[in-house]
């Protein structure tokens, strides 16, 4: 009984993922998971991204995430870009720091 529930397992949690990408524009792609079940679908599709640029020498850059909470589906649509033209990150991280100072 112990080997069936095993093989269960182990089919669910393998097989069932299906991923997809697809150009949607000049350098714009748009990654697909379906069937995700017990994984996170946006990660696996920002790892699908990533893999696509990869393969082509380039890097990815994230525009847009949705997801159905609880469906096992997300869609990410992307841009590849060389290394070169990515933006640098910002040393502040994106946030703003305000110094207020009292009247004298």
């Amino acid at each position: 009984m112990k080997r069936v529930i095993l093989s269960l397992v182990t089919v669910v949690l393998a097989g069932c993922v299906t991923t997809n990408v697809v150009p949607t524009g000049k350098d714009t792609y748009l990654a697909t998971v379906r069937n995700c079940g017990f994984c996170t679908a946006s990660a696996t599709a920002t790892e699908a991204a990533a893999k696509y640029c990869a393969e082509r020498g380039q890097v990815s850059t994230v525009t847009n995430i949705q997801t159905v909470f609880g469906s096992g589906a997300a869609d990410v649509q992307f841009t590849c870009s060389s290394p070169a033209a990515q933006k640098p990150a910002r040393m502040d991280n994106g946030t703003s720091t305000l110094e207020v100072q009292s009247a004298h």
